[in-house]
């Protein structure tokens, strides 16, 4: 908290507006509370509080001004196309700032994503609060301060006018995920918060979860998902993580019965002892499941870390990963992820896709060392093709081993582009394909490559074998 009380700065006309008519003036919110949010949407930690701050300014609307100052740390985040997805997607009803140049982000004194500058009813600046997992303090001090300018007969309730987004797609919105069989495919419609089974021919056959966020168990769509991601299948179950939620759901594939495995709906810490009990565990945006030499793997997103399910005595506990947010290689507890969000098993270990660190690992089996096969580190990302030292992606989002062809394939989500590392020659290579928009799903199948190219709201198919990419119509 600063030493003297110092007034918050304008913005002004002149900043880059979105999501409003009007430009907002502090000046104008007197009475109310104010939250300036620094965050980028790649980062899971940005996207809680995105979430968050969306509840609380509905909450709080007669008393709450909330403003949205989107930093990119990835150069396609700063992309209106990408903007605009960002505000869809996560249903943003409040004022946004474009700070492609970091201007706001310097005159703030931001040093990290995320972080929120609280402003009281007077315009002057409490404090910054930075970093995950500050919802409940947040919201002790929006009170806090309310109740303040009530106590000084300044609060203001007019309440603040909220932009409602129609989410874009028509049967999918935002698909996350793809999971294939002989004969389903099952599609993570994250934008619906449901799970689609359908026909290879692209009609739903079977429909889990509604249109409504939520955590309720139930029989088919009866149940509540929030915007559900990684799908695995274990014998007659479907295991879903259920982001949002910070949980996996079960699926019993025979009755449509939905089950929560495990998470309550609120992100959980770091935990290094895990759970002998894995009903009693806390997650924190589970992204990812791979089932592997009979136990379930899961990408915790929000701790950077990468935990394992021994489901024969269900326990759940931390297996790779320090939790701090780098990239380093070496032991499984002295090793480091960035996002780890895609995640595949192979004959060498477990494959694993690193957003944050635009980075592609390997965990070899059975020892558990992570070494890395793509990427140098936080900051170091591009668009680059060649030999595994040199090549660099932009926010990878999942990963598939062919072993047919001795390949990884690769969701170079940030960049639009599906590619692929040839594990022989170890080079990355981009495979040709028109119209993708930051694909994030990838499941292989035989010789079917299953995509969902998330912004488009699309199902591709891809024939390995001929080369043949088609866009599945799904039907309800």
């Amino acid at each position: 908290m600063p030493a003297t009380r110092m007034k918050a700065p304008e913005f002004g006309v002149n900043a880059n507006w979105l999501n409003t008519d009007v430009p907002v003036r502090i000046a104008d919110q007197f009475g109310k509370v104010v939250l300036l949010e620094f965050v980028h949407e790649g980062d899971v930690k940005c996207k809680q509080l995105i979430n968050d701050t969306v509840l609380l300014q509905k909450k709080y609307r007669d008393g709450l001004t909330a403003i949205g100052i989107l930093s990119p740390k990835f150069p396609h985040q700063g992309e209106p196309d990408h903007i605009e997805n960002t505000i869809n997607r996560h249903q943003i009803g409040f004022p946004l700032i474009s700070d492609n140049n970091y201007k706001w982000f310097k005159k703030f004194g931001v040093r990290e994503w995320p972080t929120i500058i609280l402003i009281d009813a007077e315009g002057y600046i409490v404090g910054a609060i930075r970093g995950k997992n500050n919802r409940e303090k947040l919201e002790r001090l929006i009170q806090q301060h309310l109740n303040l300018a009530e106590m000084k007969n300044i609060r203001q309730c007019n309440k603040t006018p909220l932009k409602d987004h129609l989410l874009k797609g028509d049967t999918l919105s935002y698909p996350g995920r793809v999971y294939a069989t002989e004969n389903k495919i099952y599609v993570a419609d994250s934008g619906h918060n449901r799970i689609l089974e359908i026909n290879p021919q692209g009609y739903v056959t079977r429909t889990f979860g509604s249109f409504h966020p939520g955590l309720l168990d139930g029989n088919e769509s009866d149940a509540l998902f929030n915007s559900p991601q990684g799908m695995e299948k274990v014998n007659d179950f479907l295991y879903v993580a259920d982001t949002g939620n910070h949980a996996i759901r079960r699926i019993h594939l025979q009755t449509g019965e939905v089950h929560t495995v495990m998470g309550n709906g609120m992100p959980g810490k770091l935990n290094a002892k895990g759970y002998n009990d894995a009903s009693q565990a806390q997650l924190n945006s589970p992204w990812a499941l791979n089932y592997y030499r009979g136990e379930v793997y899961v990408c915790m997103a929000g701790l950077n870390q990468i935990w394992k399910w021994q489901l024969s005595m269900n326990q759940f506990a931390p297996l790779f990963g320090s939790g701090e947010e780098s990239l380093r290689d070496g032991a499984a507890p002295s090793s480091s992820f960035a996002q780890p969000m895609g995640i595949c098993g192979s004959e060498f270990g477990l494959f694993v896709v690193d957003a944050e660190s635009s980075a592609v690992r390997l965990i070899r089996m059975p020892d558990g060392y992570v070494s890395t096969l793509v990427g140098a580190g936080l900051f170091e990302f591009g668009d680059e093709d060649g030999a595994h030292q040199v090549a660099r992606l932009q926010h990878p989002m999942d990963i598939q081993y062919d072993q047919k062809r001795q390949i990884i394939w690769i969701c170079d989500t940030y960049n639009n582009k599906l590619k692929y590392l040839r594990l022989n020659q170890r080079d990355v290579n981009t495979l040709s394909l028109q119209g993708l928009d930051e694909p994030s799903g990838l499941h292989l199948h035989n010789d079917t490559l299953w995509i969902c190219n998330t912004n488009a709201h699309q199902l591709i198919k891809l024939n390995l074998e001929h080369g043949q990419m088609s866009v599945i119509e799904v039907h309800e």
